[in-house]
């Protein structure tokens, strides 16, 4: 009788590489679950945290850093940034709600989709301190100027230090797996900073 078990040689399939309609929901509450679990809270987040969130890729960052830091989390679901106002936008008649929504639904799935190629993973906690360790030697690094996520930061009791060639907070981007360092290592050409060589993730 033919076994229909898989042989010990058989080789086990890769898993099927995610797309945009993996992340496609119906409607903005689904969209708000879905964020909320990605990031490890109970509660669905506000509209206000899932407007900011797709569609400001700094805070998103700062977001998906926090996750390990309930603390800092639990700030910034409380306080998104403020969505400006495009005055062009103003002159221009009303979007229809369903189709406003439908924009927001299809720009979420989008942001997940992105966030999904770093697989949410955060840097080890060795990375993490080596990563910091050269930014705090870095003469691109930038302090406290004030701004939202600095004063977050350091409530939290986070640095809330800057680097000046990307704009990003050192404490949040240096916890995130993928990230890259813009700065160049000015002793061993085609690295970065952080030990990473350019062009290679």
């Amino acid at each position: 009788m033919t076994s229909l078990q898989p042989s010990a040689t058989t080789p086990t399939p890769p898993a099927a590489p995610h797309v945009i309609g993996d992340y496609l929901v119906s409607d903005i509450a689904e969209a708000q679950r879905r964020l909320s679990a990605l990031l490890g809270s109970e509660e669905p987040v506000s509209a206000d945290v899932l407007h900011a969130a797709v569609e400001d890729p700094l805070y998103a960052m700062h977001l998906m850093a926090s996750r390990s830091s309930p603390e800092l989390l639990a700030i910034l679901l409380q306080r998104p940034p403020r969505r400006e106002e495009d005055p062009l936008k103003q002159a221009l008649p009303e979007t229809p709600a369903d189709q406003s929504k439908a924009a927001l639904l299809s720009r979420f799935a989008r942001s997940m989709f992105e966030w999904s190629k770093t697989d949410f993973e955060l840097a080890s906690p060795e990375q993490h301190e080596a990563r910091l360790a050269a930014c705090r030697a870095c003469p691109n690094l930038r302090a406290p100027t004030g701004s939202l996520f600095q004063r977050i930061a350091a409530s939290a009791g986070l640095d809330g230090h800057t680097c000046s060639l990307c704009g990003c907070a050192v404490a949040a981007k240096s916890r995130i797996a993928r990230e890259m360092c813009p700065g160049a290592d000015p002793n061993r050409p085609g690295f970065n900073r952080w030990g990473q060589e350019f062009g290679k993730r």
